[in-house]
């Protein structure tokens, strides 16, 4: 008998709140999660991640 699981899931801006996505499994569950993560991605091509230094401000 499968167990079903959840996997919380939160995008600033673009879910509202924390989502719990589910799955068959804890496998499951991540892997529909990282398709929402992905489908963001695609449809925001032009955000990146924050890494690295932020630019200098003139002050």
């Amino acid at each position: 008998m499968a167990v079903r699981s959840h996997f919380p899931l939160s995008i600033e801006g673009y879910l509202p709140g924390i989502k719990c996505v589910m799955g068959v499994g804890p496998v499951d569950a991540l892997m529909n999660a990282m398709t929402l993560v992905r489908r963001f991605f695609e449809e925001h091509a032009d955000v990146t991640p924050r890494a690295g230094v932020p630019p200098k401000q003139d002050s």
